[in-house]
């Protein structure tokens, strides 16, 4: 066979150029893959940084040039969860999380060494290693442990804005502009940032007004105060309302054991609200009201999170909600309520803190807690609001029926707290022609303290009269304890039997604590008695 020397020549020139441009091809996709990869790093990266901005208030490196690195660590764990929320053991949420980041900035009250909760393994349940390191941080910054030991309530979230403060009496304003932009309303809980709506200077706070009034009763919720003032130069943006209370009459001195909740509202919105049952979120003494009663102090509630804006000339006007307890004591309680000097706590457009109160204008309302027998012993017994109406109890001709609460009464504590060690309750039962036994009627009982529950331990037929029996039922409540000032509202709860050849329907039932029938350790009992509803049992 002839060969060309020229076309072997031609075909590997060919070949040449063809791998070149391979070579080319490959070069170029290889460059676009590193270039890609680079960009998607930076990308992640950028995300990343971006969201650690959004959980450290957007603190950028220029603004730590001037602070110790305690302060810069201060800042960084800083966020509206753990400064404006209360978390307590058993907690389930985010801000739990938050809270032991919060804490694990801090070697002395590191939640954990190692595992979790630990220092970038921080978990969402508050459990006994965050009750601890809680407990620590009582202790180094509080002098103690104030309130509930490992519990983050008002005090520890007023510490934790002083450590997480930088800026003196100036508002981080633009720490809470990237949250604003992502976060949502409800993890925000209320505290979006409203610093772009300020306009204006340098505000003006004046013309402080407290307007009080009335009375309230038990279980009920009254208006019992209006807050007012007046506002020129520049709009301010209301955070922060603190309410001092001081027991001036007779009776309970101990507000957790008296309100339920306080609220604050700005034309009919509820603005801020606080559980005013709860003793940690109390700031007790100091700022005592011209000593209305001797050796009295002033509690004060911090309510937070208000975010309202005031314009400027115009004038502010909030309004103070109480609800009180269902519990009773003797005859009306008197308290006197004011806002201290710097109480009410504003921004202005300028970024500028500011305050206004006035304490000598205390206003007095009333707490009315009617009763009908003296109070005469250590332990008193009376109707609770959760007492119900009498009714007709629905029940069945071949099956058990539901539970139901028949009876509801308040056992109250008083100077001294009281174990208790035996209750009875009587319970009367009326028939048509002839009165069943108590067993046939009733397939089961308990007794409801708080949230624990009791089973009957003895039942004991007490009278009989026609179609009229009574039985005392006897509970050990296993040396249940009412603290001192407080009180616990206790339910009869029964499940009732088939009344195929049992009881016919019509049957009539209550229940009834008679003098005598509350014993505490101490060999305290209750002096009073009260009768609870009469119900009637018929076929559902």
């Amino acid at each position: 066979m002839d060969v060309n020397p020229d076309a072997n020549k031609q075909y590997a020139k060919t070949v040449a150029i063809i791998i070149g441009v391979v070579f080319v091809v490959i070069s170029v996709v290889v460059a676009l893959i590193i270039s890609t990869g680079r960009t998607a790093a930076q990308e992640d990266t950028s995300d990343t940084s971006s969201l650690a901005e959004v959980f450290s208030f957007g603190l950028t490196s220029d603004k730590h040039d001037n602070q110790s690195t305690e302060d810069i660590i201060a800042d960084s764990r800083c966020t509206q969860m753990i400064l404006n929320q209360n978390l307590s053991r058993g907690d389930r949420s985010q801000a739990v999380a938050d809270l032991q980041r919060f804490l694990n900035a801090d070697v002395d009250t590191q939640v954990a060494e190692t595992g979790p909760g630990s220092p970038g393994n921080e978990i969402s349940v508050y459990n006994q290693n965050t009750t601890q390191a809680v407990t620590q941080f009582q202790e180094k910054y509080l002098g103690s442990v104030s309130g509930k030991p490992g519990v983050w309530g008002g005090q520890e979230r007023q510490q934790a804005r002083e450590l997480c403060s930088t800026e003196g009496n100036r508002t981080s304003i633009e720490d809470y502009r990237d949250l604003e932009d992502n976060l949502s309303d409800e993890e925000l809980s209320g505290y979006i940032d409203k610093r772009d709506r300020l306009f204006g200077g340098e505000a003006v706070l004046t013309d402080f007004e407290l307007n009080g009034w009335g009375r309230i009763r038990a279980g009920e919720t009254q208006n019992v105060a209006d807050i007012a003032f007046d506002v020129a130069g520049g709009d301010v943006l209301v955070d922060r309302v603190n309410l001092s209370f001081v027991p001036t009459g007779e009776g309970n001195n101990r507000p957790w054991a008296v309100f339920d909740s306080v609220t604050i509202y700005n034309n009919r919105e509820k603005v801020a609200s606080i559980d005013a049952d709860k003793k940690y979120n109390w700031i007790d003494g100091g700022l005592n009201y011209g000593e209305p009663r001797a050796g009295s102090k002033a509690f004060t509630l911090r309510l937070d999170g208000l975010n309202q804006i005031v314009k400027q000339n115009n004038r502010a006007d909030l309004s103070v909600w109480i609800t009180t307890k269902d519990t009773v004591y003797p005859g009306s309680m008197s308290w006197s309520m004011f806002v201290g000097d710097d109480g009410v706590h504003v921004v202005d457009a300028k970024g500028i803190r500011q305050s206004i109160g006035d304490r000598t204008q205390a206003r007095t309302f009333d707490v009315d807690y009617s009763r009908d027998t003296d109070r005469n012993g250590q332990i008193a017994v009376e109707q609770s609001y959760w007492n119900p109406e009498s009714s007709a109890i629905p029940v069945q001709a071949n099956t058990i029926s539901d539970p139901f609460s028949v009876f509801a009464f308040v056992l109250d504590a008083d100077e001294i707290p009281e174990t208790l060690d035996r209750v009875t309750v009587r319970v009367d039962i009326k028939g048509q022609a002839e009165t069943p036994q108590f067993q046939d009627v009733v397939d089961q009982g308990v007794l409801v303290i708080g949230d624990s529950t009791y089973a009957v331990e003895s039942i004991t037929p007490v009278s009989q009269s026609g179609n009229y029996r009574s039985y005392n039922l006897t509970f050990r409540p296993d040396n249940f304890t009412i603290d001192d000032y407080s009180s616990e509202t206790t339910r009869l709860v029964l499940r009732f039997s088939q009344t195929a050849g049992n009881y016919n329907q019509g049957t009539a039932l209550r229940a009834v604590v008679t003098p005598g029938s509350i014993q505490a350790e101490n060999d305290a009992e209750n002096k009073t008695g009260t009768p609870g509803p009469w119900h009637v049992l018929r076929l559902q």
